[in-house]
């Protein structure tokens, strides 16, 4: 299913949440601070596409990895988690990496595509979409890629997650009511709900926090 998260702005935290943050340095523990940077995904170079960072005012842009996508950043933005694939890897397989592209770690392995991951800002879980079973459905596990746990097992495709600002619950998209629309359910994969009923397709991008008044 289409979804194309290719600019991520740093502080979404993969679900949305507004802002931009200033990353702290390779190694450090220190919470980010508001100002900017963005990751995002081009083909500049060498035509692969791969993960770059960039500061909010469109300065000093770097390559942080090569053959990758899908970047979606940590509630504290010290680390990335993304997509990456190669002649070896064609499919696709989440990594995470520091946010200085440091330290990548492959988190799954499977022979079915695993894509379009997201950091929980609750917690030390990761939501993505995976073919693994040989249909496309939503998992979990944690950041260091263990306790690996479908959320989904619908007959049709659910893809795209998104977690609320407070990783209770994840949007994600389906056709299994014969339109590509957005549903939500709790974080567990209970409590699913249609959110919207065509008449074109609907997936999620982000989920905010409630503006204050």
């Amino acid at each position: 299913m289409r979804r194309n998260r290719v600019l991520t702005v740093s502080g979404l935290a993969a679900a949305g949440l507004v802002g931009v943050v200033t990353l702290a340095p390779a190694g450090s523990t220190a919470p980010a601070k508001s100002d900017g940077v963005i990751a995002f995904v081009s083909n500049r170079g060498d035509g692969a596409y791969a993960v770059w960072l960039m500061n909010a005012d469109g300065a000093t842009p770097r390559r942080l990895n090569s053959h990758s996508l899908d970047p979606a950043f940590a509630a504290d933005a010290t680390r990335i988690v993304y997509t990456a694939f190669d002649a070896t890897d064609p499919v696709g397989d989440v990594f995470v990496m520091n946010a200085d592209g440091t330290n990548r770690v492959r988190l799954t392995d499977s022979p079915g595509a695993d894509n379009h991951p997201a950091f929980s800002p609750a917690g030390p879980k990761i939501a993505f979409h995976s073919l693994r079973s040989g249909n496309g459905d939503i998992w979990t596990m944690n950041v260091d890629g263990t306790d690996l746990a479908p959320l989904t097992t619908d007959l049709a495709t659910d893809d795209d997650p998104v977690f609320s600002p407070d990783g209770k619950q994840i949007a994600f998209s389906s056709g299994r009511d014969g339109t590509i629309d957005v549903y939500v359910m709790a974080a567990d994969g209970t409590e699913v709900r249609r959110l919207t009923a065509g008449p074109g397709s609907a997936w999620p991008q982000a989920w905010g926090r409630p503006q204050e008044r």
